[in-house]
């Protein structure tokens, strides 16, 4: 059996020991030796202060880590919190005092994430607002499609006239509109409108504008006659501040003679059978919806059978190319000037593909009206 044992020491200098022993395998002895206490307590103290030295070195290097890392850790997270802080801020949120770092970043991104949701929910409503408004947009144009002549022939049974017009729309609805259609079987009315601006408040003018000439137009009233109460009516809206101009006429199918009104629009171009192009330079006053009771005129030409009439809003002539050049009236001429013996529809494409040309993009900058009408003889 192993084991050990003190053995006190009776004198003077009062010196123990200890012994320790322990069995001798396959035999019947036993080992022992003998350790003077105070060299087993010197040889313990020993190692009892280096263990303490080795513990405490990993003690300071562990709070030295520690403190390394909690400060490159902390310190971000207090940029971070003020910085989200001031984010929620700055998005309406009002500041609350009193928090640490972490409840303070907790606290912003609340808020933060809140104001996302929010402003997610905002944004689908906004586009379904869209989606809705390009829908009701949509059947605007359809509407405005539907007031202005688009099927043409117009009148395919009759061989003394030819008439073609065309209105591209610088946006989805636009102020440009043109009419066509006889009083009777003698007479065919002409009328062309465009209202200042474009987008919706210019086609609603310009649906007004049309409406109150469809109310005005009979074979008897001259067209000066016309303008005076076209204006009339439609300065009862003046507080809007939109205006128009418009330019009315009929055309007599049996003598050519072709009587019209001018109110601020720009100057029609007739194209002779001598290969010239006159410009119908009468005005007749200012553009309607301006000022009550002003007094207009008309004036009086004939075509010849197989001479035309070219009506315009200023999208054509005010057309401009990468330069910033105008197409102006005076290239309008040049493009209408080998149109004169086609048909008007050929005369309108074709004049609309010059000027295509000269702007050299796609998109258009306004609303462009082109219509001709060919006067075949009675």
């Amino acid at each position: 059996m192993a084991g050990y044992q003190i053995i006190r020491s009776v004198g003077a200098q009062k010196k123990n020991a200890i012994a320790f022993f322990w069995p001798v395998k396959y035999s019947n002895w036993s080992m022992m030796t003998v350790i003077p206490e105070s060299l087993l307590m010197t040889e313990y103290k020993n190692i009892a202060f280096d263990l303490v030295m080795v513990v405490l070195f990993f003690a300071i290097l562990t709070a030295i880590v520690t403190l390394h890392f909690s400060v490159r850790l902390v310190s971000p997270i207090s940029n971070l919190a003020n910085d989200s802080s001031q984010l929620a801020e700055e998005a309406g949120f009002i500041p609350v005092d009193h928090l640490n770092d972490l409840d303070l970043l907790s606290d912003s991104l609340r808020k933060m994430k809140d104001h996302l949701a929010s402003n997610r929910k905002a944004n689908l409503q906004a586009l379904h607002d869209k989606e809705e408004m390009n829908k009701e947009l949509l059947q605007a144009k359809n509407i405005e499609r539907s007031i202005t002549p688009t099927k043409f022939p117009l009148f395919p049974e009759r061989s003394d006239i030819d008439c073609f017009g065309k209105l591209i729309q610088a946006k989805i609805v636009g102020g440009d509109l043109f009419d066509l259609y006889l009083l009777n079987d003698n007479q065919l009315f002409i009328s062309i409108c465009d209202t200042l601006g474009k987008g919706i408040p210019a086609a609603m003018f310009s649906v007004i504008v049309r409406t109150f000439i469809l109310g005005i137009a009979n074979p008897v009233t001259k067209p000066g006659a016309m303008i005076e109460s076209l204006n009339n009516k439609l300065c009862l809206g003046a507080e809007s501040d939109m205006f128009a101009t418009v330019l009315i006429g009929k055309l007599n199918l049996q003598t050519g003679e072709f009587v019209y009104c001018n109110a601020g629009h720009p100057h029609p171009i007739v194209l002779r059978n001598n290969q010239t192009e006159e410009i119908l330079t009468e005005s007749h006053g200012i553009p309607l919806g301006l000022k009550r009771n002003l007094r207009y005129s008309e004036t009086s030409i004939v075509l010849n059978a197989g001479e035309s009439l070219i009506l315009y809003t200023d999208g054509i002539t005010e057309e401009f190319n990468e330069l910033g050049v105008f197409f102006g009236v005076g290239r309008l001429i040049e493009a209408l000037h080998p149109l004169h013996q086609l048909q008007t529809i050929d005369i309108v494409n074709h004049t609309l593909e010059a000027m295509n040309h000269f702007r050299g993009r796609p998109e258009v900058h306004d609303d462009t009206t082109l219509v001709a009408v060919k006067y075949l003889g009675a």
